[in-house]
């Protein structure tokens, strides 16, 4: 069967099952769930962010949808939470029950203390007017303001009715507006003047106790009191003409949102109540008991409506849903069209009947309209042409035309559409076009009649079987139709769009035009096609439909909506991003016929759904898309403050990333992407809220996330935090140029030290050698040869046998030298023996005028080594350098100390003429001890001994 059959057919047998249940679409939630000590919600709160703060008897808690996390407070004295306003600067401001005030900043509360004090009694509400004063009302001492760093009051003496204040909010070009026990206050502050204006009883107050404000967007102020219920007044303090009976008790907050205001009341839970554009309350309550004794209400910038009371947390629903008609399940299942005329009524079919629904004293009222002949009719689809005249389609009776104004009633007598059956009708200015099961046709309105051209037969259509007829603002005319696609009426031309094939298919429902002249199409089984005129967009389940199946397809103001059974599609067609009105929201069953929905110039859409006729007023694009919020940041699983482009050092690089996508009608459709540019190459979805990176390399990085409902992250909301983690010192630029500098300094200071240290080993070396000879020359000196020889000479005249021994010691001592005067040690023993031989040869020539004595252990003896020569050089010294005779005898001795040295001391017996000396005996001696590293060699003189102590080297 052809598909537009198909859908005839489908009304024909009203096969359509609606469920005549509600469901409110509320959802609770249970702050700590503790029977023992329960926290009570005081006052809410929705920060810049978007995050939901909720103050309680417990402290603040923050609740992002779906859970309830309390922010840290060891600095405040109290933990009763009673006030929170976010100054335009960002500072959140926390208000206490014992007077104290705290500042929220990265996820801590620290106190505030005022150089004039503080109250002492419970903060009640915070508030900034457009000069930055920060303005706070107290229980008891009146009204504080902070301005220029200083704390002003403001109390009964300066004119304020009351000192109990309950509330305040600012409004700009009135002041800051007070609810006390004792009416109203208007308050300013001009230069260093207080001014106040009461408004009381005497004023015609009802009730002197208000007990809490709302500044609503269509200029009222909103009272709440204790007795007398609610009051409109103008911002100028003028009150609505009309009231409404009041029986529900102390109410404690007010929210109002499009043409319903919220009422949180003491007694009898959550008060809807209607209203008109006048400001006048009508006696059409709806009271929710979901929980019984409300606190407070907060409406959130998706339109949800959340009320509180003890631990308990509610959100009713969007506040833009408003019931306006009931029907029996039988009604339902008959309505097939609706349509929203300029008269600001609503116009709709049950079977073969008209109904009207319009405001009347702020309720919608009903009216019902017989047509004449259509008792056993269908009616199919409605529109509102020129001179109050509402065209009705219909199946098998063509149009006829009822004009709601004169209640009058005609057929349109041309043959083609007297006895068709209409799919639907639409139009622009004069001219009306018709689609029916037999073709298309133009109706042309004059002032006297109507002139038909019949398109049926028109090849430029591509079928016969048209869905939809949209004119749009260039004066071309588009054909949705069943089987061929799109065409299109340009200039006289008609166009089909056959090469279009693969972005519209075959089947298109509806056609719109969007605020920037795009041109949308409702596809059969390609979605939302969006055409620029220049490329086609196609937006698909893949791209955030939340169903293929589309039955309706309106403006909404800036928005579009797309309606299927089950949910309702909120596209914003400059982004494309796409939000949704679901179960979330309440149990939806939408009745699908192609012309059961329609729209007004305000917004506002109208469907039917469990048997009850709505409408919706879409809040503001920004408003329906999931903000995204990084909350905070571990290092090493433990919170770390820090700004964006923080700076962590090396060994700081294991970072976790905790963040929430802020959406409080659907929190659960939430999914996100993340990527770490310098690290990630692509963007990961996930829906989970941290991820880790452990070890991470040093480098520049930037952690994004962005948040979605449909996994579509185009143009999705999104927040960044960029970061440092720096390199350890060693890889920093500075340090590698100056350990480069370092080491080029220390290799060129190690080569000149190295050519140094050879200049001075050569230097040593040369001044071993000369020492060498110097010795070799002393040992070989003409004096001690030629005193020598004399000594031999006499001994072998006197003594041949001494003589001998003589030459034998002589020989000996002269092979020692040759034998160790290369080497740079000897041992001990070795240098004692040449010592001996030494001093054998020298006493032969001064006998008992010299002494030489030697006071050194076996142990040491065997244990330690000495430069050659040196020994037999200081004797030798000593003889030089004294006399040594019988009568003067010299007397060396050769010890042994505790640090390890031999002192060499002789006694002093100068000579009368001192033989000329160089100095370069003891010279050589402490040169070849600088030579081998040794200890240096130590000289110490007075006028009786003269020691020298040189150090010995140990094994």
């Amino acid at each position: 069967m052809n598909r537009c059959l198909l859908y005839i057919a489908l009304l024909l047998i009203s096969v359509q099952k609606i469920s005549i249940a509600q469901n409110s679409g509320g959802k609770l939630y249970l702050l700590e769930n503790d029977d023992v000590n329960k926290p009570k919600i005081l006052t809410l709160y929705q920060d810049k962010q978007g995050l939901i703060l909720c103050g309680t008897t417990k402290g603040l808690y923050r609740f992002d949808g779906f859970d309830f996390t309390p922010y840290p407070q060891e600095a405040l004295t109290s933990t009763e939470v009673t006030a929170i306003f976010q100054t335009s600067d960002n500072k959140l401001w926390i208000g206490y029950g014992n007077g104290s005030i705290g500042l929220l900043s990265r996820g801590e509360i620290t106190p505030i203390k005022f150089e004039e004090g503080l109250p002492k009694v419970p903060i009640r509400s915070i508030t900034q007017d457009d000069a930055g004063a920060v303005w706070i009302a107290t229980a008891g001492e009146g009204i504080y303001y902070f301005k220029d760093n200083r704390v002003y009051n403001m109390n009964e003496d300066d004119g304020l009715s009351d000192n109990y204040v309950y509330k305040i909010i600012f409004i700009p070009g009135h002041g800051v507006i007070a609810a006390t026990d004792r009416g109203i206050n208007i308050c300013s502050v001009r230069g260093n003047k207080k001014n106040i204006t009461a408004f009381t009883s005497k004023n015609g107050l009802p009730d002197n106790i208000v007990r809490t404000l709302y500044a609503a967007e269509n200029k009222y102020l909103w009272l709440g009191m204790q007795d007398a219920g609610i009051k409109a007044y103008t911002y100028d303090l003028e009150t609505a003409p009309a009231q409404h009976n009041w029986n529900y008790g102390q109410v404690n907050d007010i929210v109002v949102a499009n043409s319903r205001v919220f009422v949180a009341t003491e007694d009898s839970a959550l008060v809807v109540y209607g209203y008109d554009r006048n400001g006048i309350v009508y006696n059409n309550a709806y009271v929710d008991r979901t929980i019984p004794k409300l606190n407070c209400l907060l409406r959130d910038r998706e339109g949800n409506i959340w009320a509180a009371g003890g631990n308990q947390l509610l959100r009713t629903g969007k506040a833009g849903m408003e019931q306006l008609y009931r029907l029996s399940k039988q009604e339902a299942e008959q309505v097939h069209s609706l349509h929203y005329t300029s008269d600001s009524a609503l116009w709709f079919n049950i079977a073969g009947e008209l109904m009207r629904l319009f405001k009347k004293n702020g309720q919608w009222q009903s009216e019902k309209f017989k047509l004449a002949g259509f008792s056993n009719t269908t009616i199919t689809s409605l529109y509102e042409a020129p001179g109050d005249n509402l065209w009705v389609g219909s199946l098998g009776k063509g149009i006829t035309v009822f004009n709601h104004a004169k209640k009058t009633q005609s057929v349109l007598q041309d043959p083609f559409l007297r006895n068709s059956n209409i799919i639907s009708i639409s139009g622009k200015g004069n001219i009306v076009w018709i689609t029916a099961l037999e073709g298309v046709v133009q109706a042309t309105i004059s002032d006297d009649h109507i002139s038909y051209v019949n398109y049926t037969d028109t090849a430029g259509i591509g079928n016969k079987y048209v869905y939809h007829i949209f004119p749009d603002s260039k004066n071309r005319v588009w054909f949705a139709t069943d089987g061929d696609g799109v065409s299109v009426l340009d200039q006289g031309k008609f166009i089909h769009l056959e090469n279009q094939r693969n972005y519209l298919g075959n089947v298109v429902y509806n056609i719109l035009e969007d605020h920037a002249g795009n041109i949308w199409y409702a596809t059969y089984d390609k979605g939302i096609v969006k055409y620029d005129g220049k490329k086609f967009i196609n937006y698909t389940v893949e791209q955030g439909l939340s169903d293929a199946g589309i039955s309706g397809f309106l403006n909404a103001g800036q928005n579009l909506a797309v309606i299927h059974k089950n949910s309702i599609d909120i596209i914003n067609p400059l982004t494309g991003r796409i939000s949704y009105l679901n179960k979330a929201q309440g149990e939806i069953d939408i009745n699908t016929d192609l012309n059961a929905c329609t729209n007004d110039n305000a917004g506002n859409i109208y469907f039917v759904s469990n048997g009850i006729i709505y409408s919706y007023n879409l809040p503001a694009e920004e408003t329906q898309q999931p903000a995204v919020i990084i909350d905070k940041i571990n290092l090493f699983l433990n919170d770390v403050d820090a700004e964006n482009g923080h700076v962590f050092k090396h060994n700081q690089n294991n970072l976790s990333f905790y963040f929430t996508g802020i959406y409080y009608s659907q929190p659960e459709r939430i999914s996100y992407q993340y990527k770490l540019e310098n690290y990630d190459k692509q963007w990961t979805s996930t829906k989970d809220r941290v991820k880790v990176f452990p070890d991470l390399p040093p480098g520049k990085y930037t952690f994004r996330v962005k948040a979605s409902l449909n996994k579509n992250f185009t143009n999705a909301s999104e927040t960044s935090f960029s970061f440092v983690i720096s390199k350890p010192f060693w890889l920093q630029a500075w340090f590698i140029i100056i350990s480069s500098a370092l080491l080029a300094a220390l290799l060129y200071g190690f080569i000149k030290t190295r050519e140094k240290s050879i200049n001075r080993l050569n230097t040593l070396q040369n001044e071993k050698i000369q020492s060498q000879l110097e010795t070799l020359r002393n040992q070989v000196n003409p004096h001690f040869l030629f005193n020598s020889f004399n000594i031999l000479i006499s001994e072998i005249e006197n003594n041949p046998d001494i003589a001998v021994t003589y030459v034998e010691k002589l020989s000996d001592f002269y092979r020692k030298i040759i034998t160790h005067r290369d080497k740079d040690l000897i041992p001990l023993e070795d240098e004692l023996n040449i010592l001996l031989d030494y001093k054998f040869l020298q006493q032969k020539r001064f006998a008992s005028g010299l002494a030489i004595e030697v006071c050194v252990t076996e142990e040491t003896i065997n244990s330690s080594y000495i430069p050659p020569l040196v020994l037999q050089m200081l004797t030798e010294n000593a003889i030089k350098h004294n006399i040594v005779s019988p009568t003067t005898p010299l007397c060396i001795r050769i010890k042994e100390t505790s640090d390890g040295c031999l002192a060499v001391t002789n006694n002093i017996n100068k000579k009368l003429q001192p033989e000329k000396s160089s100095g370069l005996g003891l010279q050589n001696i402490q040169r070849r001890y600088a030579l081998l590293h040794i200890s240096k060699v130590q000289i110490e003189s007075n006028d009786q001994y003269f020691t020298v102590k040189i150090p010995l080297v140990k094994k």
